[in-house]
């Protein structure tokens, strides 16, 4: 496969997820929206959490 057709492939699945209720709060602090997956827990967090996960 190529690699754009991967990383297309990718967000469709990643778009997918983020429609699942459990996963449309972020893990951390709860609030709406996360837009980032923290690979080390495959969980999606918030812009903040994500900074402080980063620092980590």
């Amino acid at each position: 496969m190529g690699r754009r057709k991967q990383e297309e492939r990718n967000e469709k699945i990643i778009r997918g997820l983020m429609k699942l209720p459990p996963n449309r709060r972020c893990i951390n602090c709860n609030s709406l929206g996360p837009q980032y997956v923290c690979t080390n827990f495959w969980t999606f967090i918030c812009m903040t959490c994500s900074g402080i996960h980063l620092s980590i």
